[in-house]
């Protein structure tokens, strides 16, 4: 029904999704109108890397949805708690920030899984259980907001763009805000979601673009922690570019940007640079 209302939509795309849940976690699957067996069990049967390897056979992508959340009678199995080791290159993304009856972050699940050598895209989801709800509004549609950067309005196009990484999310509702991401050597350059070689010691310079943030700062974390040689950017104008610079060192490492207001509190998320 929701395709065949696509063709008078022409500014907004509709993009086939579920939400798959078991005792162990949530997850959504993007990009697919056709049947993916859900019914996972824990023991000789479907487990969740079957149901993975299904959603990439069939072309789509699946994320962990508020892997934090508590589980229980009021969310059964809303926690990310699963029995059996879970192939985690088989998902593209996960729910960072979940805007239901309250923002839940996942960043720590994200930044442990980065470092353990799987690159999820964040992504937000608003987790709306009420259309009605006004926007803006805790639950609202919108809040959060996944932004991607894509060539076309398509359904494989904005799919690309979340598994190349070059999405930021949006926690405000609003329709203007923008954060990306650049580094380079001087040799070698990367935008946000993407990799960059660095030896140790070398100097990376850094450019955040930053639209509809005036007031706010810019904070750069580096392996999901913030660090003295990489101090807060204040944001003055309302579309600029600001510039910093960061010493490499040995190993790998992911730096990305947030946008903070000035009680500290998470307005905008960006994905990171993936270094060496």
């Amino acid at each position: 029904a929701m395709r065949e209302l696509q063709p008078y939509f022409d500014k907004v795309l509709l993009i086939p999704a579920r939400e798959i849940t078991t005792f162990w976690g949530h997850l959504n699957v993007f990009g697919t109108t056709q049947f993916i067996d859900y019914r996972a069990v824990n023991h000789d049967g479907l487990d969740i890397n079957a149901i993975l390897h299904d959603v990439r056979s069939k072309g789509a992508i699946a994320s962990i949805n508020h892997a934090d959340a508590p589980s229980g009678e009021m969310c059964m199995g809303c926690g990310w708690t699963p029995p059996t080791l879970v192939d985690m290159s088989l998902f593209t993304g996960v729910e960072v920030i979940n805007g239901g009856g309250m923002m839940f972050s996942s960043v720590d699940l994200w930044d442990k899984e980065i470092a353990a050598g799987h690159r999820l895209t964040a992504i937000g989801g608003s987790d709306n259980h009420n259309a009605l709800t006004p926007p803006g509004q805790p639950g609202a549609i919108g809040r959060p907001t996944t932004v991607v950067e894509a060539v076309e309005l398509s359904v494989p196009a904005i799919l690309d763009g979340i598994r190349r990484g070059r999405v930021f999310v949006d926690l405000t509702s609003s329709h203007d805000k923008l954060l990306d991401l650049d580094a380079n050597t001087g040799s070698r350059y990367a935008r946000m979601g993407e990799d960059l070689t660095a030896s140790n010691g070398m100097s990376v310079q850094l450019s955040v673009h930053v639209a509809a943030c005036a007031g706010n700062q810019v904070h750069l974390l580096v392996d999901g922690h913030e660090t003295p040689t990489l101090a807060p950017l204040d944001i003055s104008g309302s579309d600029e570019t600001l510039h910093a610079q960061w010493a490499a060192s040995n190993g790998r490492h992911w730096l990305r940007a947030e946008v903070r207001d000035g009680h500290g509190t998470l307005l905008v998320l960006g994905n990171p640079i993936y270094i060496n």
